[in-house]
């Protein structure tokens, strides 16, 4: 049997716990998108049967192609043009989110996988029940998960732990958007079901006009609620979720050990994080400014912690640490620089968002760290928020190498 090395357990173990709950999420998922169908068939005869009681029109269906990678199939929809949730761009938006076991797959690479993937969990006491593992078979050879193989170094097996790790962090976040954009789709079709048979034992006096109504209150906003979530404010769900269950590591979000800029971005505009005036005094506020430059004053290291989960963010100019002012837990509440004192409040998580950005949580609240309002047009107020996935949570790390960035930079 391969050694796992004792460095690597507790990244492999997060590594697994992802691809856990990646599984349960899309089996959640398969679950509601049968419903789902079921449901539309459902619908569609109920809303013929009254039509045809009441004399009226009956809708034309709407034959909608949904493609999963390779895998595609049909969805007949009566109901869909009234609402306005039923259309080729909408389910092309939700292509990519529906779970990838739907799809066919290359029956030699899942044996492969399967074989690698049983050596895996056999290290760590096979904490996933061997009965699921084709579901997550599919998951691995869906991404290109880089499974752990019997590594004779530690230093090898580190990186494929930390490479299935960031491709299983990408993974969980569209299996949870697909999930709970499913979920707000089913729920909407739920109430059109239950409006529906309530009409059918209506023995006269429906027009054409109250059908649609009752359809267009029963499903008329799903579009909106379903675009309304994002691949950001998933991130920022997640990161809100982890908080709450101690799941934050250190190993989300590969993290420079030099100084570095943290940059972010308002109203289209980069912003870097700031010691504003190159002040060394405790208790002076940081800023974001969009003057970017080389200097100390805008350098940060990144300190690993002795709990390996958890980091102090430090200016290389005073070398003192960012943190709440007075630990105030409220929404808003403004950030300085303040001797390293290891409290709660100068001690910071970073969880993945889109792309190569990422959130820092403050480990006293789990609100993070923002660009708040403008104090003129070229710096603005670094303060506390609830994580919702607005650009200006968004940072990203850039090296301290350079002269001025265009004032139109952005990594996605």
């Amino acid at each position: 049997m391969p050694i796992l090395y004792p460095e690597n357990e507790s990244r492999v173990a997060r590594a697994e716990q992802l691809l856990d709950e990646c599984v349960i999420w899309e089996a959640d998922s398969v679950q509601m998108m049968e419903e789902f169908l079921l449901l539309a068939a459902e619908i569609n005869d109920l809303i013929r049967n009254i039509c045809e009681q009441h004399g009226l029109t009956v809708p034309q269906v709407e034959r909608i192609e949904v493609r999963v990678e390779e895998y595609s199939f049909y969805i007949d929809l009566g109901f869909g043009a009234a609402a306005g949730i039923a259309d080729v761009m909408f389910f092309e938006k939700l292509k990519d989110l529906i779970v990838s076991s739907m799809t066919a797959r290359n029956k030699l690479t899942a044996a492969q996988a399967t074989k690698v993937l049983s050596k895996r969990l056999g290290w760590t006491g096979g904490g996933i029940r061997t009965g699921i593992i084709l579901t997550i078979v599919t998951l691995a050879v869906a991404v290109g998960i880089g499974l752990l193989v019997g590594l004779e170094e530690g230093e090898r097996q580190k990186k494929a732990a930390m490479d299935a790790i960031q491709d299983l962090l990408v993974l969980r976040a569209r299996v949870y958007l697909a999930r709970a954009r499913l979920r707000i789709l089913l729920d909407a079709v739920r109430g059109l079901s239950t409006a529906l048979d309530i009409v059918k034992s209506l023995n006269s006096g429906l027009t054409s006009d109250d059908l649609e109504s009752i359809i267009n209150r029963a499903i008329g906003n799903t579009r909106t609620r379903i675009e309304g979530l994002t691949p950001a404010s998933a991130y920022a769900d997640l990161a809100r979720m982890d908080f709450r269950r101690g799941w934050n590591t250190a190993y989300d979000v590969p993290h420079p050990r030099e100084g570095m800029h943290l940059l972010s971005r308002l109203n289209g505009v980069s912003y870097a994080l700031d010691l504003w005036g190159s002040k060394r005094d405790d208790n002076s506020p940081i800023y974001a400014g969009t003057q970017i430059h080389d200097r100390a004053n805008q350098s940060w290291v990144w300190a690993k912690l002795d709990d390996k989960r958890s980091f102090q963010c430090v200016s290389v100019l005073s070398n003192k640490a960012l943190t709440i002012y007075q630990n105030d837990r409220n929404v808003g509440a403004p950030t300085v620089q303040y001797v390293i004192n290891y409290l709660d409040n100068q001690v910071w998580f970073l969880a993945k968002g889109p792309a190569e950005s990422f959130f820092i949580l403050s480990k006293s609240t789990g609100l993070v760290v923002a660009i708040g309002d403008p104090l003129s047009d070229v710096h603005a107020w670094v303060v506390m928020a609830e994580p919702d996935g607005d650009r200006r949570q968004l940072w990203t790390f850039f090296p301290s190498l350079f002269d001025q960035l265009p004032g139109g930079f952005d990594l996605f």
